[in-house]
């Protein structure tokens, strides 16, 4: 990647700016794995049905912008290629899930923070969240998990119910529940739960746990886990739920003896923006153009000691700023 002490010009602003729909469009149409090992044109217009010139003057402006380089005929990454593809998720969320907000971010100096959701592309969002995930943080988390004694794991957010039916194939001898407001988040996670033959070990709820009107579900009795991840910030950010949140989530979850609750926190580092870590720039600008705001780390622990909750450990998660927390009841 560029040196961070070089001095931007309008000239690299603007080119990386088109370097970055390069990256979006290599890893939307699946290319990455092709230019990891080296690809032909000729292959790439067998696979595909591009316009060779169109197809011609993309791998032309890639390779002239550093992401690729032809060596016997065949198009490969270069370092910044291979760095471009591991941080892809990123691109994803930004350009495919946020485009729509930037391009109109002067709409939102004065509009009500509920106008924004015309203006995200949520799959995008998620796809890019996924991406990130599975190429920078997985690992960490399932290492964790494994070493902490629980048999009955809880996704609070549970979406598509992903993460719930990897880790599950993963490990057999744990049984999962997963829990979500969104009652089209729950049937596409059914659907998903039964393709993948989990229905014996995977249940699914429907429910609002920090509703004050909520009252403990029987399927949440007996879990030992709970993990929830990226929605600290926006729980946070409930006025309804300040000083309740962790004691409406130790109500609903009795038994659990540990929450691993992973979040972005706001960058408090002092230095130029040319500095500043990938994602973190964009992260902070989205979200203070949805009207929500991001707490810095001092902020989660704070809370975390106000509720009683004990902080076993802290763990970076390799996206700046981003942390995975084990709370012990």
């Amino acid at each position: 990647m560029a040196d961070a002490n070089t001095v931007p010009t309008a000239s690299g602003v603007f080119n990386h700016l088109i370097l970055s729909y390069l990256v979006f469009f290599f890893n939307k149409s699946g290319l990455f794995p092709l230019f990891g090992a080296g690809v032909s044109v000729k292959e790439l217009l067998e696979n595909y049905q591009f316009d060779p010139p169109r197809l011609r003057k993309i791998l032309a402006t890639a390779t002239a912008l550093g992401v690729l380089e032809a060596q016997d005929g065949l198009y490969q990454l270069t370092p910044l290629g291979e760095d471009l593809e591991r941080n892809r998720g990123f691109f994803t969320w930004a350009i495919g899930g946020y485009s729509p907000l930037l391009e109109s971010m002067d709409l939102f100096l004065d509009a009500p923070a509920s106008s924004w959701r015309p203006y995200v592309r949520g799959d995008y969002v998620a796809i890019g969240s996924d991406e990130a995930n599975k190429e920078i943080m997985q690992p960490t988390i399932d290492r964790v998990i494994d070493e902490l004694p629980a048999k009955v794991v809880a996704d609070l957010g549970c979406g598509n119910a992903g993460r719930l039916i990897k880790l599950l194939h993963r490990r057999p001898d744990l049984t999962g529940v997963g829990i979500d407001i969104d009652p089209q988040a729950i049937t596409v996670a059914a659907q998903n739960r039964d393709r993948h033959g989990l229905a014996p070990r995977l249940s699914l709820v429907r429910e609002n746990v920090f509703s004050a009107l909520s009252s403990p579900q029987p399927e949440l009795a007996d879990v030992e886990l709970v993990m929830s991840f990226m929605m600290l910030h926006d729980l946070f950010n409930i006025k309804e739920l300040e000083g309740n949140l962790f004691p409406r989530l130790r109500a609903s979850f009795p038994r659990a003896k540990y929450f691993v609750l992973a979040d972005t926190c706001l960058d408090e580092s002092i230095r130029p923006g040319s500095a500043a870590p990938i994602f973190t720039l964009g992260y902070e600008l989205i979200h203070a153009l949805r009207g929500i705001q991001v707490f810095p780390l001092s902020h989660y622990q704070n809370q975390f000691a106000a509720s009683g909750f004990r902080l076993l450990a802290r763990h970076d998660l390799g996206v700046p700023n981003t942390h995975l927390f084990i709370l012990g009841a």
